[in-house]
Parts: C-alpha cells; structure tokens; sequence
C-alpha cells in the first residue's frame, strides 16, 4: 500500500491522503447512483401514467374534449397576460429599428413594430443576409394594402368569434360547435407528415374524400329541400344461398397435375414430412403384412396415428406433391379405392377418415386450425359493442344427401357445420328449403321456449325428433321443412351433439351419422293448440356404414381431442 522508504510521518500523510480520495470518490458514486434511480423511477411513473391513460374507462373522444379544454384555458390565460403586458408605452423610449418579416414567397417586406415611431420622409432600410432590398415607405402606408399585416396575428378566442358571428346574418355557435366545425377542417389541426394526417381521418393515404359539411351551418328552410338518402339494402336471410358448392371431379386435381417433383427441402416441413413418410410407409407394410393378421392389425394402428395426426400438421402443395400423396397409385387413393388397394382390406372407417384428408388436400385447404374460418364472439364493452360468432365463407349445404360428407365425420362446433356445408344453421337444428324439405337435422337435446328439454328419443338407428314449437298456433319452419321431407321421402342428414349425452352421441363436438329417412309424425300435447308441437320418427336409411360411436374407428378421435384444447384457447372459443 505504501510506497518504499517512507517515514512515518510521511506514511500517515499519504494515508490520510488516501482516505480523502476515497471518500470522495465514494460520495461520488453514491450521487450517481442516487440520480440513476431517480431517473429510473421518473421512466416508471411516466410509463404508469400513459398505461392508465390507455387502460381509461373514459371513450377517446372525452379525452380529446378535455385536452381541448385545456388547451383553450392555457391559450386565454397566456392572452390575458400578454394584454396586461402590452400596456401603451411612453413615447419617451427610444426608436427601434424596423424589423424585416420574411415569408415563404419571397416577398418581403419592412414593417416597423409598435413603439418605433418614423418621421415623415424618413427611408427604412433592412438588410437581409442573402438579399438587400431598398425600398421608400411613407408613413401613410395603408395596413390594408400590406400583404404580412394580418400574419402573426394570434386569433381572438372563441368565445369572442362566437359573439361575432351571433350578432350578424349567421346563426350562432358556441365553443363546442366551433370545436367540432374547426375539427373537421383539413387545416384544423397541422400533422408532421401526410400519412399521419390520413390516419387521423380514417382513410387510406392513397383516396382523398372531401369532408361532409357541418349540419350545424344550414338553414332549417333548406334541410327540407335536400333530396331523402337512400335507404341500405338489407341482406336477405337467404344469403347463404351464395355459399360455394365444391365437386371433386378430377383425382388428382388439375392443380396437382401441373406440378413437377423436387428433391429440395425445406426445414419447415420436417414436421409434416415425418408424418407423411409414416403414412406412406404404413401403406407399404399394409400391402407386405396383409396375410398376416396379428401384424396387420398393429399396422393399421400405426397407419391410423399418423393418418389422424396429418391435419394438424402444415403442409404445401410442393410437399405433397414431393411426397406423391395424391397420386392414384402410390397415394392415399390406395386405401379407399379399390382400383389402387392391391386386395388389401382396410377398415371402413379408415378408408373414411383417408377420403376425407384426400378430398381436404385437392381443395387445397391447408388449415391446421380446427376453427378456421371461424370468427370468435366478443363480449361488449364500453369501447366495442358485442361480437356475434359467424363464419367468413362457406360450403353450400342445400343439397339431399351425403355430398362430400363422410360416416363419422366430426366438428368442434356447430359453426363448423355451417361452414364446411354439413348443416345451414349457425344455431338451429332443422336446415331446409320450401318446397325441397329439410336437408339436414342436429339433435342435440335442447330445450323448448318453456325451459322443458325437447322430448327426443335416441335409439341409434332409430330417432323421435321433435321439431320447434310454436307461439302462435302456426306451425313452424323447420317442422314445415320435416313435414315436406316425409311427403317427398327424401332423406335428411343426421348430426349428432355431445349435448345429449346418451351412448350414441360424440365425447365432443358435432358428428355426422349418415342419412335418415322420416318415417311418419305425431302431434303432441293436443291440449296446448298454439304449441303446435309435432314428434317425427326417422330411422337410419340401411347400407351405410355402422356409427363411430364407439371402437377403433370411434370420433372424435384421440389426436382431435388433444388438438382440440390447444385450439380453443388460442381461437377465442375456450
């Protein structure tokens, strides 16, 4: 610590030297760290204020009125100082010399300020640093006449333009209206930038629209003579009738065709590319073990995983195409098509769910999100009025039949239905069209206007489905459209909910269960005439597959079920 050859004295001299230093030092790195804190908790309170500010309960636009508010009182309150500030001076301060007041044309010109008085005759000169201008002004000079007389001048408040206008041939306004009408100037308030100022209105940068003039300026005798607005055109409840209607009439499609294969990869599509080289070489074994019944029974288990795990995986058509797993005879036709199968039997149900992938990739719907297309309801707010759930496209489901649809297949939400074209209804359960009959049937276990669950009975093949009662003694639409379909003997699709929790009903969700045929109807409950409650009989049309219910082939299957909770709280729907 202490350099060599040192005396005592000396060493207690640098010692105490020493401590002073370090003293000092300390106490300056105290201070420092004292202001780093400081401004630390200035960013935090800064930080809180506008999260508060944002996070308000109070609308944007009361916000906006009360820093107007602000705003006004600070701009009187600076007016009444300047004015108590300007008082007439005495003519005995000395001249100050004319200032010269630019503009952005170029046309200068000298004006003496107030208090600089000029004798008669006299030339003022002012010198600008690029530009000398000589000119003669007289003291006769009119203010009129000056082009920069009026610039500068700080307008007269509000309330004073008010009472302006009040007293001549305009109506009067007060300092709200004024408010609002200098608001809706394009010039009202100045922006740093063009796209800030298209923000601020609402419009894109690129469409410039005039904006509409203040009511508030408009004789009362002329309101009546501007012509009526057009009343909106409401959408009919028959818009659905646009909904597409998609038909598989080449395999593979044209689409496909047009591709050609590559051996590039893409690291995106490690994922996929592991389950579809699972299903493809659970195709191969199939073939291999098709005689061997203890191994093709875990095969068609392996197959199934990965068969069933596919939807959730992000596939392109490039790696499809690579893949070849549309190709008739190294694709996924190979386990539904027996042009392709080579003999080998699989399940029904699985060459259902392979059909209902296969059909999913031609229409080149890549969606790994059960609730695609789907839009989340949204609770109202003081800032949001409510969302309704809806869909953004859909399939047409006014047709008789199975269509696309498959034995088995399953949804998540009734608004699925509505979308993939299953059922046209986003809430009720009879789907139809006059004249046509019902199309298609949820039985899900509801209950009547009265709060009594609707007296269905579900026995598998057979169903006593009662259609919607009636407040009016008229007969309702969706069992008019059931009464049609037993007149016409066309069949209906038969979807079933968790909701009835019976053994023929899904684990979730909504699964279709094939054609029914309705068989006859009865009216029930004679004594209430204005109910108009009606019970019909359908049975299940015979040759189609068995329900999925239950076993192997059971939907929703074990991946939908897992992939369900994950979806649900990333879409809005949990």
């Amino acid at each position: 610590m202490y350099p060599t050859e040192m005396t005592p004295e000396e060493r207690q001299a640098f010692k105490r030297a020493f401590d002073a230093d370090f003293e000092r030092m300390k106490k300056q790195r105290a201070v420092e760290i004292e202001a780093k804190y400081a401004a630390a908790a200035t960013r935090k309170r800064r930080r809180r204020s506008i999260s508060e500010i944002s996070d308000s309960d109070e609308p944007t636009h009361d916000r906006r009125a009360a820093a107007a508010r602000r705003r006004r009182t600070r701009h009187e309150r600076e007016e009444r100082e300047e004015s108590e500030q300007s008082e007439p001076e005495e003519q005995t301060q000395a001249p100050r010399k004319p200032q010269l007041l630019r503009s952005s044309k170029g046309d200068a010109k000298p004006r003496r300020l107030s208090g600089a008085p000029v004798e008669s005759g006299e030339i003022v000169e002012a010198v600008e640093p690029r530009t000398t201008l000589n000119a003669e002004i007289p003291q006769s000079l009119d203010e009129s006449t000056d082009t920069l007389a009026g610039w500068r001048a700080r307008k007269e408040p509000l309330r004073k333009r008010s009472e302006q206008r009040s007293s001549g041939d305009r109506a009067p306004t007060n300092d709200a209206t004024e408010r609002v009408q200098l608001r809706k100037k394009p010039s009202a308030y100045a922006f740093p930038s063009k796209r800030a100022n298209d923000f601020w209105k609402g419009q894109p940068a690129t469409k410039q629209t005039a904006n509409p003039p203040s009511t508030s300026n408009i004789a009362s005798a002329e309101v009546s003579k501007l012509p009526k607005i057009p009343k909106r055109q409401g959408s009919s409840s028959k818009e659905t009738e646009r909904a597409e209607i998609i038909e598989i009439s080449e395999r593979p499609p044209a689409w496909y065709k047009k591709l050609n294969g590559t051996n590039t990869r893409n690291t995106a599509d490690s994922g996929a590319s592991f389950v579809l080289a699972g299903i493809k070489k659970g195709m191969k074994d199939a073939k291999r073990d098709a005689e061997h019944p203890s191994v093709f029974e875990g095969v068609l288990e392996t197959l199934a995983r990965y068969l069933h795990l596919a939807p959730f995986e992000q596939v392109s058509e490039q790696l499809l195409r690579n893949q070849r797993m549309l190709h008739n005879t190294d694709g996924l036709p190979q386990i539904f098509d027996p042009a392709y199968n080579d003999s080998v039997r699989y399940p029904v149900w699985l060459q259902a769910d392979a059909t209902e992938l296969y059909n999913k990739w031609c229409r080149r719907n890549f969606e790994t999100d059960m609730f695609w297309g789907l839009i989340a309801p949204k609770p109202a707010t003081k800032r949001s009025p409510a969302v309704v759930a809806s869909v953004t496209s859909q399939l047409s489901s006014s047709f008789h039949g199975n269509g696309l649809l498959l034995n088995g297949q399953w949804w998540p939400l009734q608004l699925c239905l509505l979308r993939d074209g299953a059922h046209g209804q986003s809430q009720q359960g009879i789907h139809g069209k006059k004249g046509e009959g019902a199309y298609s049937c949820v039985i899900a276990g509801g209950l009547a206007p009265d709060g009594a669950p609707y007296p269905n009975i579900d026995e598998g093949d057979t169903v006593y489905y009662c259609g919607t009662d009636s407040k009016d003694g008229t007969v309702t639409e969706g069992t008019s459209r059931l009464v049609e379909s037993q007149q016409n003997g066309k069949p209906v699709r038969l979807i079933r909910s968790h909701n009835l929790k019976n053994e023929y009903a899904p684990e979730k969700g909504f699964r279709y269960d094939g054609l029914y045929k309705v068989v006859s109807f009865e009216k029930l409950d004679p004594s209430k005439p204005l109910q108009q409650r009606h019970r019909f009989r359908l049975e299940r049309v015979l040759g189609q597959p068995p329900m999925r219910g239950t076993g192997p082939g059971k939907r929703p299957t074990k991946q939908e079920l897992e992939w369900l909770d994950k979806h649900k709280q990333n879409s809005g729907f949990a």
